[in-house]
């Protein structure tokens, strides 16, 4: 069984989720019911057959609107999706796992082939983040922990539509040494204790897959090295696909 958004932990940092489609039609169900039993009601009070069939009517429709709306919501609930690929790391080609990610604009009009070289890659030593044109490629050593954002670190957030991010946080500053200071007095200024530090960061809307899957695999691999051998072969397939990734 895949596991689905309701599976994994709610990261407390991400926004929380809206009012699902279910529970939107089940309130709108409810108040037919009441409209649909009060002409019932009225119907039968003053003996006019016609309000009987109102009600009925009404009923009707309330049961489509629910069915509609749980019919609707697990078309939108995003698959466990996660597969197996060969990843290039230093010229030689890897078995690992991926969660495929969503090509740019620009690659899904005009590269259309290259889309399915964008990913977050897992190997036994290495994370690749293939996100944008940029590819990131880290050892698991260097990553020192996977956290959940409501904002991006460097991107300007034009989208009303990207929520939630997944960071990738290495242990030292990325950035110049001899720029110490103001690397210190930026991270003061923006608030953000790892600011410098970022290695690779992915909105959620950009996932293919479910982004509770994403985050909680990345965190599980990092904080269990004893397990990442299996992520060379089928053994990570099955884990992730169950869910069993919870720290």
């Amino acid at each position: 069984m895949s596991p689905r958004t309701l599976d994994l932990p709610w990261p407390e940092a991400w926004h929380k989720r809206r009012w699902g489609t279910v529970v939107v039609a089940a309130v709108l169900a409810f108040v037919l019911g009441i409209a649909a039993f009060v002409a019932f009601l009225y119907g039968r009070a003053v003996g006019d057959a016609q309000y009987s069939v109102l009600s009925g009517g009404i009923v009707v429709v309330a049961v489509a609107v629910v069915v509609a709306a749980v019919i609707l919501s697990k078309l939108k609930m995003p698959a466990a999706t996660v597969e197996t690929a060969l990843v290039e790391v230093d010229g030689a080609a890897t078995p690992g796992v991926r969660f495929p990610v969503k090509p740019p604009l620009s690659a899904a009009v005009f590269r259309a082939s290259d889309s399915d070289q964008f990913g977050i890659d897992l190997t036994p030593e290495h994370v690749v983040v293939s996100v944008d044109d940029d590819r990131e490629v880290m050892r698991w050593a260097d990553i020192a922990k996977v956290i959940a954002s409501t904002r991006s670190q460097y991107a300007q957030q034009s989208s009303s539509r990207v929520r939630n991010w997944i960071r990738i946080v290495g242990h030292g500053d990325r950035l110049d040494p001899g720029l110490q200071t103001v690397v210190k007095r930026l991270r003061r200024a923006s608030k953000e204790e790892d600011f410098g530090r970022l290695k690779a960061e992915v909105a959620h809307t950009r996932l293919a897959t479910d982004p509770l899957l994403v985050f909680h695999g990345l965190r599980f691999y990092l904080a269990n090295p004893d397990t990442r051998e299996e992520l060379a072969d089928a053994r990570a397939l099955t884990r992730l696909r169950e869910g069993r990734v919870t720290t």
